[in-house]
């Protein structure tokens, strides 16, 4: 365990939700979005499942998965699967 994990745990402290940005990239060129559509730093797909991993430890009631547009991420399937294995709850906000 984290210290992070401990300072929730020692707390009792409840994450009721997470909103997870899963790609920066997108399709759409709105004038009024902030996100970066050619952000080459996103988290491999080891990583993002560790994360998920920690958010199922900590107890996470709820994750909302957007971007950018979270479908042109090439190993989509394989996270949502990886969630739905885990029993992690989610939704996934798609353009």
């Amino acid at each position: 365990m984290d210290e992070n994990e401990k300072i929730c745990r020692d707390r009792k402290m409840n994450i009721v939700n997470s909103t997870i940005l899963i790609t920066r990239r997108c399709q759409l060129n709105c004038k009024q979005c902030n996100v970066k559509r050619n952000d080459i730093n996103e988290l491999s797909t080891k990583q993002w499942k560790e994360a998920f991993d920690i958010l199922k430890d900590l107890d996470v009631g709820f994750n909302v998965i957007l971007g950018g547009e979270p479908l042109l991420r090439n190993d989509i399937v394989n996270l949502v699967s990886y969630l739905n294995q885990k029993e992690i709850p989610y939704a996934l906000s798609s353009n």
